[in-house]
């Protein structure tokens, strides 16, 4: 019987399977590209003392505006308001105060820098900062993407991308080095989690969304 197959016949089963593997469910989440956000966009966040709402209001530049109020408040009235500067990456550039007075933000760390993927360039950067104990100090840090994982936020699994980072800073006897984990939701188009490996470091939680496709 097998003598008179054609060698189509033999590689059609194989045509049919490999369809299979390409439309695998993070196949397409390899890596992970700059998102592109849309007014009305938002996402309400918590750091354990705090929780608010950070909503999309208009774009400038390649950066976005966007309004802090409070937990679930949609931003109806942005006037009077505290707004933010914005890259794509999550960083905050300038803060607006509700006056309108406009300051650099003191906290320019970036957890994410696009392209994302697994074993991808790593990148750094320094940062003048205030330790825990109240002294000036410079923290040198360090990132690389890590990889994919599901993790549970507000009350749903989601699929994110995992950034290892470390900081280090020098002290009298060397360097004391910390660590630092970061999850990057691409359905949630940001940052949703970060976690320190001390008390006191920096932390925060995305609990809730909604943004455009």
């Amino acid at each position: 019987m097998i003598r008179g197959r054609t060698l189509l016949d033999l590689l059609l089963p194989l045509f049919l399977v490999l369809p299979a593997f390409a439309q695998s469910p993070d196949s397409d989440k390899g890596t992970v590209a700059q998102p592109t956000w849309s007014v009305g966009d938002w996402w309400d966040f918590r750091d354990g003392r705090a929780a608010w709402r950070l909503t999309v209001i208009a774009r400038e530049g390649a950066d976005y505006v966007l309004v802090k109020t409070a937990a679930k408040e949609p931003a109806t009235s942005p006037d009077g308001k505290e707004k933010y500067l914005v890259s794509p990456n999550g960083v905050t550039q300038k803060i607006i105060a509700a006056s309108g007075k406009t300051t650099d933000s003191p906290d320019q760390r970036e957890w994410v820098r696009f392209p994302l993927s697994p074993g991808g360039a790593s990148w750094s950067w320094i940062r003048q900062s205030v330790s825990l104990s109240g002294r000036a100090t410079q923290y040198y840090y360090e990132c690389g993407g890590d990889r994919w994982e599901t993790i549970e936020i507000g009350g749903r699994k989601v699929r994110v991308f995992r950034v290892a980072c470390t900081s280090k800073t020098r002290t009298g006897d060397g360097y004391a080095s910390y660590a630092h984990t970061a999850w990057y939701a691409p359905d949630a188009k940001r940052l949703v989690r970060l976690e320190s490996d001390y008390a006191g470091g920096p932390s925060i939680e995305v609990t809730a969304w909604s943004v455009q496709p």
